[in-house]
């Protein structure tokens, strides 16, 4: 148990940073699971709510455009907050030749 806890789980720590956060990017643009669990329009995602907005009547440009930040920002921060095991992970397994 030393060994797992001393050796694998340090190297594997950015592997396994990077398998969450690409995990959280896959299911917060999810929109067909959404669409399809979230059935009550209180409990609907803002993801949801802007493929509402530009499939009705006419396009609102500047509430689309709000959604749209709205959408991008919590992406944002955390690729900027995990940035360095985001890179880490994804080159972990490089071999260098």
């Amino acid at each position: 148990m030393q060994v797992y806890f001393h050796i694998i789980m340090p190297a594997a720590k950015s592997s396994f940073a990077t398998v969450a956060i690409f995990s959280f990017l896959w299911s917060y643009n999810d929109l067909f699971t959404q669409n399809f669990f979230l059935r009550v329009p209180r409990e609907k995602t803002i993801t949801l709510l802007l493929n509402e907005i530009s499939s009705q009547a006419g396009v609102d440009y500047g509430l689309m455009a709000a959604s749209v930040v709205l959408i991008v920002v919590p992406v944002l921060f955390v690729y900027v907050a995990l940035q360095k095991h985001i890179i880490k992970g994804l080159t972990a397994g490089a071999i260098k030749g």
